[in-house]
């Protein structure tokens, strides 16, 4: 199924995308002594980029992961019970 595996293909692009967030190289971007409203600047990247993240996740699982939805078979017949 083509479908299927463009969603396995954006779920594994989803997980790298939240590996390069929180890897070394980004995360030494941050790791300066700016203060942004008393936070440093490397905990308001944490908070930022985590939730980012989630709501990521969170509009995938709401667009492509719908419980029930098969674009692929054809929804199922319910018998004609002739009533």
């Amino acid at each position: 199924m083509m479908g299927e595996e463009n969603i396995k293909g954006k779920v594994v692009g989803l997980f790298l995308f939240g590996c390069v967030l929180f890897s070394y190289p980004v995360l030494t971007l941050f790791n300066v002594k700016v203060f942004v409203l008393g936070i440093p600047l490397l905990f308001l990247y944490y908070f930022l980029a985590w939730f980012g993240f989630i709501l990521l996740i969170f509009a995938f699982s709401h667009t492509h992961l719908r419980p029930g939805r098969d674009d692929s078979a054809p929804s199922p017949r319910q018998p004609h019970t002739g009533a």
